[in-house]
């Protein structure tokens, strides 16, 4: 099959092949004669799999890792099942920030029609305004701490996020299926904004204490100063997008 006849079998553009092989989630085509690229039935089946895979929202780096493995005839089941329990857990954490953001424009339609448009000092302009010297530092980033008590340093990064005055989720770790499930790679996990400013992907999932490598050398828990900083950078990025995400 030429490009345009997998295409149409798929269901895929074919900038989105050209696009796939380009970041090799699937190997480039060979070419005819002609030069134009020619698939096999077993690479349009291949094809569906990563179009399946991202309509579920899988990122990009898990989809080649599973395509690789089953490429390669390994089952792809443990990394498919992480991928999917990461999905999960993030779309969770949209949901939840959505309902609150959802929340707060409730509170703000009914205050908006209890308020006369007197503008600028009596209208729902200046009800906005007045609210934003409450929001506090760190406001437009949500912080959860992960734990499970077979490590204690979490207590320790709990006392580092109280020292900067930020509000922090707590979530205990129990089980090696939650650990999975939340893609936790050891006490304490500090997750901004929902992601792990401190990951390192070659650490393994499970119920271990963790360790950081700052500048001053391995230790159990994240300095105040890093706390900071992560912070302070996922506030930034916040504050470029539509919605700024408040703490849980």
């Amino acid at each position: 099959m030429l490009i345009g006849e997998v295409a149409r079998s798929t269901g895929l553009k074919a900038s989105a092949i050209r696009f796939y092989e380009k970041k090799g989630i699937v190997d480039r085509a060979e070419r005819n004669a002609e030069g134009f690229r020619v698939y096999r039935e077993e690479d349009a089946d291949l094809l569906r799999f990563v179009r399946r895979l991202r309509a579920l929202n899988i990122p990009l780096e898990d989809v080649r890792d599973v395509v690789r493995l089953r490429s390669d005839g390994v089952a792809p089941c443990r990394p498919m099942r992480e991928a999917l329990a990461r999905e999960v857990s993030r779309l969770d954490r949209e949901i939840r920030d959505l309902e609150r953001v959802r929340e707060r424009l409730k509170d703000l339609q009914i205050a908006a029609d209890r308020t006369k448009d007197d503008w600028p000092d009596h209208c729902i302009c200046s009800l906005v305004d007045s609210d934003s010297p409450d929001l506090g530092y760190g406001s437009a980033v949500g912080i959860t701490l992960q734990y499970f008590d077979g490590c204690p340093n979490w207590e320790v990064t709990a006392r580092r996020l109280a020292e900067l005055g930020v509000p922090v989720a707590l979530q205990r770790i129990e089980t090696l299926e939650e650990a999975v499930q939340h893609g936790f790679r050891g006490s304490p996990t500090v997750l901004v904004n929902g992601a792990d400013p401190f990951l390192d992907p070659d650490a393994p999932i499970g119920l271990g204490c963790r360790i950081y490598r700052g500048p001053a050398g391995p230790s159990g828990a994240p300095s105040v100063e890093e706390l900071r900083d992560v912070i302070d950078a996922a506030g930034e990025e916040s504050s470029t997008k539509p919605t700024a995400r408040s703490f849980r």
